[in-house]
């Protein structure tokens, strides 16, 4: 998906980078298999980070995942 696309898929790649996020601080606790894999199709495009960045490339390498169907929300 190229970037500036649909809305509701920027809200959807946010939500989705928030929620790897939140996997990472949990750690080493693990959630259910279906989750542990999106986070890691997650973070092969967008590493995870312990401090301040902009996250605009994150986002649209997300929204990518998302167009192409190899991350389910």
């Amino acid at each position: 998906m190229e970037a500036g696309g649909a809305p509701h898929a920027r809200r959807a790649a946010i939500e989705a980078l928030a929620a790897a996020r939140a996997l990472d601080m949990l750690r080493p606790l693990r959630s259910s298999v279906p989750l542990e894999q999106a986070r890691e199709r997650i973070r092969a495009v967008s590493p995870a980070f312990d401090g301040d960045r902009t996250l605009h490339q994150d986002i649209a390498a997300i929204e990518e995942l998302i167009g192409e169907v190899r991350l389910r929300l």
